[in-house]
Order: structure tokens, then C-alpha cells, then sequence
């Protein structure tokens, strides 16, 4: 569970940092629509990591990823606000 919990971290953090170099329509859709986002964040991760790690760390991996991706998400999106407002 720890290793999947690192795991999950490490790639949440790289997803992040890598937003700002993304295309602003896959910016657009992330930031609108998080449900959908969510899922396909797990579902890669998932896919990804099970090949490296035990089912059990791919699982709580992308759990964790999925839930700092939408916090970061959420995160963004009411900065975002803060800045068209001023």
C-alpha cells in the first residue's frame, strides 16, 4: 500500500507539472469536465503501473493520482476565477 501510495504521488506530481505544457483544448476539457477526468486518469494509471508493479500498488496508485489530479484540478480552476476577477 505504501508503494502504491509513493507511486501515485510521484506520477500525480509529473501530471501536474506537465499541464502547463499540454494543448489548451485537453486543458479546456480536464478543467470542465473532472468526472471524466478522473477516469481515464485511473484508468491509465492503472494500466500503466500494473505492468511495472503488484495489482494491489497499481490500485492504490491510481487512486491516489486520481484524487490529487482532481484536487489540482479543482485547485486551478479557482485560481483561474481568482485572476478573471481581478
Amino acid at each position: 500500500m505504501f508503494s502504491g501510495f509513493i507511486l501515485g504521488l510521484i506520477l500525480a506530481v509529473s501530471l501536474i507539472i506537465s499541464f502547463s505544457h499540454w494543448p489548451s483544448i485537453f486543458k479546456h476539457f480536464f478543467l470542465h469536465h473532472f468526472v471524466i477526468t478522473d477516469i481515464i486518469v485511473s484508468v491509465v494509471v492503472y494500466l500503466t503501473l500494473s505492468i511495472v508493479s503488484s495489482s494491489f500498488a497499481a490500485v492504490s496508485a491510481a487512486i491516489v493520482t486520481g484524487l490529487i489530479i482532481n484536487f489540482a484540478l479543482i485547485a486551478y480552476k479557482a485560481y483561474e476565477k481568482i485572476n478573471v476577477r481581478k
